[in-house]
């Protein structure tokens, strides 16, 4: 029982850092107050979670014939990740490209 109650606390712990990542940046590009971030996206987040594990417990909750989990699987890998690493690829290395045309080192290096 211990090791599960452990097991829980670091899932909890790691849940809070990650989206405490989204939550200043919403707080400082939007200027969100920070409660109404958390909300906004916590909520959607527990959500899709519980959906997500429902679709494998007794309720068998399914989209297009699959698993919610699966069908989010397939929907992220396919097109969410390439298209983050498209977005991220045309906005950083234009970026990238002038601090090193004005003399600044890029930041990855």
């Amino acid at each position: 029982v211990a090791f599960y109650v452990s097991l829980f606390a670091a899932a909890l712990t790691s849940a809070v850092a990650l989206i405490e990542v989204a939550v200043v940046a919403l707080r400082e590009l939007a200027g969100v107050p920070r409660v109404k971030a958390v909300f906004f996206l916590a909520v959607p987040i527990a959500l899709v979670g519980t959906l997500s594990a429902l679709s494998y417990a007794d309720p068998a909750l399914t989209i297009a014939g699959g698993p919610i989990l699966d069908r989010l699987d397939d929907g992220v890998g396919e097109f969410a990740l390439p298209l983050g690493v498209l977005a991220t690829a045309l906005t950083e290395i234009p970026r990238g490209l002038q601090q090193r045309q004005a003399g600044g080192k890029p930041a990855c290096s």
